[in-house]
């Protein structure tokens, strides 16, 4: 079938504001009144769209009549923000603003998300992790979270998801849920633990690491209300979408909007160094399933053995196309803006460096690699068949 960059481009930029609808979250709290005047009310961010909002390809320019509008964004006046605008990318710069952006299929803004997540109270923890500990938790918020604690067994997990979530806001990838670090006092997590899972609690405390002052360092991640597996979750769907990466193949048309993310979904796997990936449930997606979102990355950020590596690598090498502003945004990145972005998280100010710098140089290390992978097919095929996506 003949490419839709019409379609691609409505997927793949994911923070276009026509994606906020997609699927809200419910909202369990009501914000305090006296934000209320500054954020959207709880009855307009539970308030899911008609499925006539997903777009198809083509995309028609909206209309009133087609597409009930989204929320309104809080005006200016009131929140001292600037009005949306586009702005121009500097290689130094992240790739999407804070106060302008909307997490995908959510009607919350990602600076909302981050100071609720950093300061407001868990509570009605419940325990969710299979490998790591982690809990899902309410929040005095209007939305959940996931606070995945600091381990024996897994020290590094939570800065992991951190950085992971850092470095896709500087490569412009909007649906990696935001995370910060933050730091829980562990008769918190005990108190404020279900009651069905109190009886577990005797495990979960042996697994903790506990600092000095009684407290368990975690990171806060936004809960995604309504997950659903994705069918490239699937062997062998999976391997139909990998060949149709490939130079020449066609595009199925119920893979026309997954596949732009897929491949963005590679590219960020190696250049963390996630080798989790493809071991279940980590390849999830709204519930419409058009909407592939970036999550858990607590193995990333690692040492990778070379047969770990040429594994990783391996899905990306047979793949031959690539998202255009993606390649161009990880090609300019530099070890200092990575490391600026990573001190905006107050966990990564207070006590640096969470991160390995062994692991922060082999960041780069694998990105030169994509880079003269994606260079060798350019020369080969030309600009615009490797970086057809947007």
């Amino acid at each position: 079938m003949p490419l839709r960059p019409r379609a691609w481009r409505a997927f793949t930029g994911l923070s276009l504001p026509f994606l906020v609808g997609l699927s809200a979250p419910s909202c369990e709290r009501a914000r305090p009144e006296a934000e209320s005047a500054s954020q959207p009310s709880a009855a307009e961010m539970a308030r899911p769209p008609s499925a006539a909002t997903l777009p198809t390809a083509p995309i028609p320019p909206p209309s009133a009549a087609a597409t009930p509008a989204a929320p309104a964004p809080p005006p200016a006046a009131a929140t001292g923000a600037e009005p949306q605008r586009r702005l121009r990318l500097e290689p130094d710069e992240p790739a999407l603003r804070l106060d302008a952006e909307r997490f995908p299929g959510s009607a919350f803004f990602v600076q909302q998300i981050l100071s609720d997540l950093a300061v407001a109270r868990l509570h009605g923890l419940k325990p969710v992790g299979s490998t790591s500990t982690v809990f899902r938790a309410s929040l005095d918020a209007p939305f959940r979270a996931a606070f995945k604690a600091t381990t024996r067994a897994r020290r590094r997990g939570p800065s992991a998801e951190v950085a992971a979530y850092r470095l896709a806001r500087v490569l412009g990838l909007s649906n990696v849920p935001p995370a910060t670090l933050r730091r829980v006092p562990k008769a918190a997590l005990q108190r404020e633990l279900e009651p069905r899972a109190a009886a577990s609690w005797p495990q979960i405390a042996e697994r903790l690491v506990v600092d000095a002052q009684g407290e368990v360092e975690g990171a806060a991640i936004f809960w995604i209300d309504g997950l659903r597996d994705l069918p490239i979750e699937e062997r062998g769907a999976r391997e139909t979408a990998l060949r149709a990466l490939r130079q020449g193949e066609d595009i199925p048309e119920s893979l026309a909007l997954l596949l732009p993310q897929l491949s963005n979904l590679l590219v960020f796997d190696w250049l963390i160094g996630n080798t989790d990936r493809w071991s279940g449930a980590n390849l999830k997606g709204d519930g419409a399933g058009q909407l592939l979102f970036i999550r858990d990355h607590d193995f990333a950020f690692g040492k990778l053995s070379a047969e770990q590596e040429q594994r990783l690598f391996a899905p990306l090498a047979r793949s031959e196309r690539y998202s255009r502003g993606l390649i161009s945004r990880a090609r300019a990145l530099t070890p200092e803006a990575f490391e600026r972005e990573l001190a905006k998280d107050p966990g990564f100010a207070r006590t640096p460096p969470r991160i390995e710098a062994a692991a922060l140089a082999a960041v780069f290390a694998r990105r030169d690699k994509l880079v003269a992978h994606i260079d060798g097919l350019v020369a080969s095929h030309g600009p615009d068949k490797v970086l057809p996506f947007p």
